[in-house]
């Protein structure tokens, strides 16, 4: 108002030889303040709800991984540190969740630090998200353990979330088979030996 009563009598910012001219910018420059603050509030509004979206799908997925039958675990993909473990991941590696989540992945992959931490690597890298790999159990057992593990971002931060699968029994029933399946080869050779020789 006080522009505009300033703009008629021929003075302020928006004073013009024509006063309606005058007018007419003065209007139009206060029409552009408010398109530029409905703008503002919309960007705003729209990132407001981006982070509540955000924070929904990091609740879900919290849920999901804490409740989850399988193993998983959130590992720090520079360090190795467990930044997270499951109740199914206390349960199979025998630490309470607190010390685990205290502990480095290579202190429970039996593997050598560099090779963890290629691995690691390459997960983070996605060159590569499926890794067998030999894990030592808080009763000091060894269990043969296949992995798929994928960059995440959780709270900002990207952790290779890992599930984790004992395959032990299903790899000591691959060694018997395959035994048995040399050995079998093994007097089908010779009883085929023994028929060419009698021919």
């Amino acid at each position: 108002v006080i522009g505009a009563v300033a703009t008629s009598l021929g003075r302020g910012p928006f004073h013009t030889a024509d006063a309606h001219q005058g007018l007419f910018l003065l209007w139009l420059f206060l029409a552009i303040l408010v398109l530029v603050d409905l703008m503002v509030a919309a960007l705003q509004a729209g990132r407001n709800r981006a982070e509540v979206t955000s924070q929904q799908g990091e609740v879900r997925f919290r849920q999901m991984f804490e409740r989850h039958n399988s193993v998983m675990l959130l590992i720090d993909p520079a360090s190795g540190a467990i930044v997270a473990a499951n109740a199914a991941a206390s349960r199979f590696y025998g630490y309470p969740p607190a010390r685990l989540t205290s502990m480095n992945i290579a202190q429970i992959n039996t593997k050598l630090p560099a090779e963890i931490a290629a691995e690691r690597t390459r997960a983070i890298q996605e060159n590569h998200n499926y890794f067998i790999f030999p894990h030592r159990l808080a009763s000091g057992e060894i269990r043969t353990v296949e992995v798929h593990s994928s960059p995440v971002e959780v709270a900002g931060q990207t952790l290779l979330f890992s599930i984790i699968h004992d395959i032990t029994e299903r790899k000591r029933i691959e060694q018997k088979t395959e035994v048995m399946m040399q050995r079998h080869w093994a007097l089908m050779k010779s009883a085929l030996e023994g028929i060419y020789i009698m021919d």
